[in-house]
């Protein structure tokens, strides 16, 4: 992220334009949502200048795939604004702050963890305790 320039940074804007790229469409999720979800965290992991680590990021983000495409059908999760979360991701790699977008990038795969392991622990979704990322938004300027 930290070695990420405009070109990475547009990248990543342009990957992810939540208007273009609702998740929820009328009659289920958006299967569009899912290539452009993964160019969008592609292009804010190209930026780490490290290929070690953005070849282990990548392969944990494959790996973990099956569980994005779960976290509506299954986890019932729909109280989200995944938007949000993204613009703030978004603007705190704008301004290389790898501990704010790490904080913010670990909410949200806590967030589709539980909405999952409610459903898989208790047997219904919505069972579990699952929040909003925060009441408040961690990147001044985005609304909640």
């Amino acid at each position: 992220m930290r070695g990420g320039g405009i070109e990475g940074e547009a990248q990543a804007v342009a990957a992810h334009h939540p208007a273009a790229t609702p998740v929820m469409v009328e009659g289920g999720t958006n299967g569009e949502w899912f290539d452009v979800h993964e160019r969008f965290h592609q292009a804010l992991l190209d930026g780490c200048g490290n290929e070690q680590l953005l070849s282990a990021a990548t392969t944990l983000r494959d790996a973990a795939a099956i569980y994005r495409h779960w976290a509506h059908p299954v986890g019932h999760d729909y109280g989200r604004n995944v938007a949000r979360e993204h613009e703030e991701i978004r603007r705190a790699a704008a301004d290389r702050d790898a501990g704010l977008a790490a904080d913010l990038l670990a909410r949200r795969i806590d967030r589709t963890a539980e909405a999952l392991r409610a459903v898989a622990e208790d047997g219904e979704p919505g069972s579990g305790a699952v929040g909003p990322v925060s009441r408040e938004s961690a990147v001044p300027g985005v609304s909640a």
